[in-house]
């Protein structure tokens, strides 16, 4: 099932909020390409174009909740290193079933890796940066 913006998750910082759109982009395009079987072939570097995002972006968020002295700063930041270690994982499984049929099964189970990876962790720690953002 493919993820759709919401307003409701916009946290108030138009580069957070933009990076997250695509965030949400990159999660659809991956999961597309590994149900389509014609297209598996390009898993690995739509997969490759989501870690390269990913650490662009945690650099770009930690960076603006420096300059907010976000109070929160080193256990959001904690999070982030765990996602990107999380994100890895999904990386090497993928990586080590190669050209292989994913099962439904298999599918459903790493969307919802990714939905989790990007929504809890948007919806339980960026959100609670918002309150310092609109008063920045």
């Amino acid at each position: 099932m493919t993820l759709m913006w919401r307003k409701q998750l916009e946290i108030g910082d138009e580069t957070i909020d933009v990076d997250h759109k695509y965030l949400v982009c990159m999660i659809n395009t991956v999961e597309l390409t590994m149900r389509t079987p014609e297209h598996r072939d390009l898993l690995p570097a739509t997969l490759e174009q989501l870690v390269e995002y990913t650490h662009a972006h945690f650099k770009r968020e930690e960076s603006i909740m420096l300059l907010m002295n976000y109070p929160r700063y080193y256990q959001h930041k904690q999070q982030h290193q765990l996602l990107i270690q999380e994100l890895g994982d999904i990386q090497q499984k993928i990586q080590a079933k190669g050209e292989e049929e994913f099962s439904d099964e298999e599918c459903a189970s790493l969307a919802q890796l990714f939905r989790h990876w990007l929504l809890d962790h948007l919806v339980k720690e960026d959100m609670q940066m918002k309150p310092y953002l609109t008063g920045k």
